[in-house]
């Protein structure tokens, strides 16, 4: 599964776009995460039902970053 790329601050990049995203490669444990250029590709389950991909808990860090609440 494709994630998001980590977030970034560079000049003229609105920082509105760091919450723009449920999950991103910075939100996941750095032990798990793949080496670059690989990092945004994990694996992931998908549901039939509801027709979403979503990670395992497993992955993400313990204190993620919440884009939505």
């Amino acid at each position: 599964m494709l994630i998001d790329e980590a977030w970034v601050p560079a000049p003229d990049k609105d920082s509105r776009l760091a919450h723009f995203s449920n999950l991103r490669a910075d939100d996941l444990k750095p032990e798990l995460k793949k080496d670059r250029p690989l990092e945004q590709f994990v694996d992931g389950y998908y549901c039939d039902a509801c027709g979403k991909g979503f990670v395992s808990d497993e992955i993400v860090k313990d204190d993620p970053r919440y884009y939505y609440r």
